[in-house]
């Protein structure tokens, strides 16, 4: 099955007209190697949250809104913080032996590849906004810097710490 081009998906659900996609195209042109969904996002044609609708429409997926999803404990440690990082993505559930992960970048193929790969689990993917998932990495993923941050701002305020070391007692001779 060929997959529709997203422009045409644009126009079918309604998002632009017809004579905005031959605008979309041109100017796609003079921004050498930028994506028509970018570049539809950026001249404020389409929002994100379209850009995603269109994305799991070409790519037969399902769009998910990451924001207030509570995604269990055990489901995150299957991605590590740099593998989420890496390949953008969110782990949001994992049953029978599938992943489903969410990824603001559905046409990367080689993303659900590779993890399956690495991981050793199908991967089911659904369709994000790349905002949900730069926010669902930043409080899913970077707790554990915060803990740091927080650690270090403790031990910096501990007063024993910083009294002037002891000098051990010399001999006596």
């Amino acid at each position: 099955m060929a997959i529709r081009r997203i422009g045409q998906i644009f126009v079918d659900l309604g998002m632009i007209t017809e004579d905005q996609l031959e605008l979309l195209l041109e100017e796609q042109k003079r921004r050498s190697g930028e994506l028509l969904g970018k570049v539809a996002e950026s001249l404020g044609y389409i929002t994100e949250e379209q850009l995603a609708q269109a994305l799991a429409e070409q790519m037969s997926m399902r769009v998910v809104a990451l924001g207030e999803l509570e995604i269990a404990p055990d489901v995150l440690a299957r991605v590590t913080e740099p593998m989420a990082q890496l390949y953008r993505v969110i782990p949001i559930e994992f049953e029978d032996d599938t992943l489903t992960i969410a990824m603001c970048d559905p046409q990367k193929i080689m993303i659900r590849d590779e993890l399956r790969t690495l991981l050793g689990y199908e991967i089911k993917a659904m369709v994000a906004t790349e905002r949900d998932v730069q926010r669902a990495l930043d409080r899913f993923y970077t707790s554990g810097n915060e803990s740091v941050e927080s650690l270090v701002a403790g031990l910096e305020d501990d007063a024993e710490l910083k009294q002037p070391p002891m000098r051990p007692a010399k001999k006596a001779r």
